[in-house]
């Protein structure tokens, strides 16, 4: 039925829903080489006056660890939370001897519904904490074009929660910005992103705002408060590897002029924490010097070692991220 809510989720209750989510638990960096776990733990994913919370709280605290324990032990993740859901880059297991701990747990989760087409609509708070990361994304259910980035990536929203992080050009890219991006391409060393951003001139993002998709078979679109972030339209006649010009082998051949994004995805809400390289580039400006460099031999220890830096802008439930609400709507 047109304009049909077919997911609706206001996260009251007592429980997440695990019939329409999964909690990731896991220790994979993914491909950024983040600092955090993503534990089950009712202090990293909860829910609290009609709010999803994914907060980040330090390793040391969770009852399992010792700050020895991040430099000289093991981190085995099923073990100590019941459960390992993503095995990539060490996600179940972790050695110190590879370089310390995760520092910080976190919460991510996924949800069980899909959509092809549609409106996607978050109405989220975005934390405010140094080197906080937080993200609001879907993922193709099926990769049937190929692994990432030939099966799509739907970036609505990320942030980098530093309020202190500013480019040469005195642009603020802290809690200021939120970014949107489409990434697509033949091949890993080819992806191609559509990204924007909005801007805050007075104040920042942190609050509650209203973050959406609109997905037809012809566009894309990203809004926050309904100013778009970034937009990708395909005309008749052309298709995403004809528009962008792209090379080499066509993993969309049989797919719709918007191939990939003519399958079913998945939404991921998560709040990373650092990552290298990631969203915090080596030369932009904060509030101190950044304490770990992109291509550090082991950059969760040097961020380890400044948290006299950052740990006093980690302001109770500051630095979660809030869900109000998630609906997905049919075309």
């Amino acid at each position: 039925m047109r304009g049909a809510v077919i997911f609706r989720e206001d996260f009251n209750g007592q429980h997440l829903n695990l019939n329409n989510w999964m909690i990731d638990v896991t220790a994979t960096g993914d491909w950024h080489n983040e600092f955090q776990v993503y534990t089950n733990d009712r202090r990293n994913v909860y829910l609290k006056n009609g709010h999803l919370y994914l907060k980040p709280t330090l390793t040391i605290d969770s009852g399992h660890f010792t700050d020895n324990d991040l430099w000289h032990g093991t981190m085995d993740v099923k073990k100590t939370w019941g459960t390992c859901t993503n095995n990539g880059f060490n996600g179940c297991y972790r050695d110190s001897k590879n370089g310390l701990l995760p520092p910080t747990c976190s919460g991510r989760v996924q949800s069980k519904p899909t959509l092809k087409y549609g409106t996607v609509t978050i109405r989220a708070q975005v934390p405010r904490g140094d080197w906080l990361w937080p993200a609001i994304w879907l993922m193709p259910k099926k990769s049937v074009y190929g692994g990432w980035p030939k099966s799509g990536e739907i970036d609505m929203m990320e942030a980098a929660s530093n309020e202190f992080m500013e480019w040469g050009n005195g642009q603020k890219v802290g809690v200021q910005r939120v970014t949107g991006s489409f990434h697509m391409g033949p091949a890993f060393t080819a992806d191609h992103h559509v990204t924007g951003a909005q801007y805050k001139k007075q104040g920042d993002w942190h609050g509650f705002h209203t973050y959406k998709l609109e997905w037809t078979p012809d566009r894309l679109i990203l809004y926050v408060d309904n100013l778009q972030i970034t937009r990708m339209d395909i005309s008749n006649g052309s298709t995403v590897w004809k528009h962008f010009n792209f090379h080499g082998n066509n993993p969309w051949t049989h797919g719709s002029k918007i191939a990939p994004f003519d399958q079913e995805f998945y939404l991921i809400l998560n709040n990373a924490v650092g990552g290298s390289p990631g969203i915090f580039g080596d030369s932009t400006k904060y509030a101190y010097p950044k304490p770990w460099k992109n291509n550090a031999k082991n950059p969760l220890a040097d961020f380890w070692n400044a948290r006299n830096h950052w740990l006093p802008t980690w302001h109770g439930d500051d630095v979660a991220m809030l869900i109000d609400y998630v609906e997905f709507r049919h075309l």
